[in-house]
């Protein structure tokens, strides 16, 4: 994953956690942060760092791309978009 100023891809989601701790994210193509086109999904398992690691290690596994988390993160997305809508036609439309 990379992104420079919101451009790139990242992982967004947190979904089938399992007892070890592991979980499912989707690899997103980011414009200003906000995804826009899924690329994948991943089980991501944590790795101990040791004493000295000032940050947590991940591996990744690919999975089939996970839909639900896709439709979720499109409605939250939808969402979003709306409230803006409904908030600046509150404001401006006077």
């Amino acid at each position: 994953m990379f992104s420079f100023n919101g451009f790139g891809t990242t992982l967004y989601g947190h979904a089938d956690k399992r007892s070890d701790g592991s979980y499912v994210a989707t690899k997103w193509i980011i414009i200003f942060f906000v995804p826009i086109i899924p690329l994948g999904s991943y089980r991501i398992f944590s790795k101990e760092g040791n004493f000295f690691s000032f940050h947590k290690e991940y591996r990744l596994k690919p999975v089939a791309l996970n839909k639900k988390q896709v439709l979720k993160t499109y409605l939250l997305l939808l969402g979003i978009v709306l409230l803006l809508k409904v908030i600046f036609s509150l404001i401006y439309c006077k």
